[in-house]
């Protein structure tokens, strides 16, 4: 069985990233797959605004925050 990875790349903005993550987590007909979200900022204050909102989310489907 194939299994997907969705890349979430986010930057500067916690609500685009919001909406992103609900868009892939409400596909129809499609469950195999794992997101990882990618935080591509030097940006303190961002990043840790995606890990209080991401960093223990429960959705099983979240496997990973990576920062670049």
């Amino acid at each position: 069985m194939v299994k997907y990875l969705v890349g979430i790349l986010c930057s500067s903005n916690i609500r685009l990233l919001h909406e992103s993550f609900q868009s892939v987590i409400h596909q129809k007909n499609f469950d195999d797959y794992e997101i990882y979200i990618v935080v591509n900022t030097r940006n303190e204050v961002f990043y840790h605004d995606v890990m209080r909102e991401f960093g223990y989310h429960p959705h099983s489907k979240l496997k990973k925050i990576v920062r670049t």
